[in-house]
């Protein structure tokens, strides 16, 4: 009989009366520490001390989610790749990389639950692209998002979150009126800007973590933008984007605003 010991070995855990072979033991002892694993919660959180379903999950990881503990196992690599291929950087801190125009999910991870990430990717915030994820790639992605909040430092809560209530500003700055018809993005000083989804989310565009979508899959550049904005059927044939006429003035603003991944650089 295996008996878990709570975190401060006074009673027993009670995970095992509802999921008593719910942990592949064996496997998991290989790459991590025995003693550890006699807590279920160390990897899966939760509330280990009641039987009351909805008390115990609170806060839950998931299995599939769990080898968060093991930050250079194979599942976590796995998670850095699709983390990768769908530029969550470029908006997201992830593991300490990426860019702040959206939520740090290394400081989110540690207090939200797997159901509570799976939603939010699932059903996402205006701004946030709806990624055609298949079960496999978003569980991938939350172990890796899982990792960066486990190893990360405690961050420092002493930075003000810009909030953006209203939008006014999108009458006046030229991306909204030139590009926010099929264009959305995520800016540090108007917020979101865009009004559709017909063309590419342009959130951290002028950074190393957008996708290397230019010509021939290259990443993008501020000059290649502003080609390809005054005519990119000269580029690519057959894209569905028509030539902008766009006076000077306001593409350079416009390229301003994608080319500004902090704050300081507004």
């Amino acid at each position: 009989m295996v008996v878990f010991l709570c975190a401060q070995g006074a009673m027993a855990q009670q995970c095992s009366k509802c999921h008593p072979a719910a942990c592949p033991a064996e496997p998991v002892r290989q790459v991590w520490n025995t003693a550890v694993l006699e807590e279920c919660n160390t990897c899966h959180r939760g509330n280990p001390l009641t039987t009351r379903k909805n008390l115990a999950h609170t806060g839950m990881v998931l299995p599939r989610h769990s080898w968060y503990v093991q930050p250079a196992g194979a599942a976590v690599k796995a998670g850095e790749k699709v983390v990768k291929t769908f530029a969550c950087r470029r908006c997201h801190v992830v593991g300490e990389k990426g860019n702040d125009l959206a939520t740090n999910l290394d400081t989110v991870a540690p207090e939200r639950s797997s159901l509570e990430l799976e939603e939010a990717v699932r059903e996402p915030a205006v701004f946030m692209p709806l990624f055609p994820l298949s079960d496999k790639a978003l569980a991938a992605i939350l172990t890796r998002v899982y990792a960066g909040g486990h190893t990360a430092p405690a961050s420092d809560i002493s930075k003000p979150l810009v909030v953006y209530f209203t939008h006014a500003a999108q009458e006046e700055d030229p991306f909204s009126r030139h590009c926010g018809a099929c264009h959305r993005m995520l800016s540090h000083k108007y917020g979101g800007l865009g009004s559709d989804t017909i063309g590419p989310n342009l959130s951290g565009m002028g950074t190393e973590f957008y996708p290397k979508t230019a010509k021939d899959d290259k990443a993008w550049k501020r000059d290649a933008l502003k080609d390809w904005t005054k005519n990119p059927r000269k580029i690519r044939p057959l894209t569905t984007m028509p030539p902008q006429k766009i006076k000077e003035e306001d593409l350079r603003r416009i390229l301003d605003i994608v080319w500004s991944p902090s704050p300081e650089e507004e």
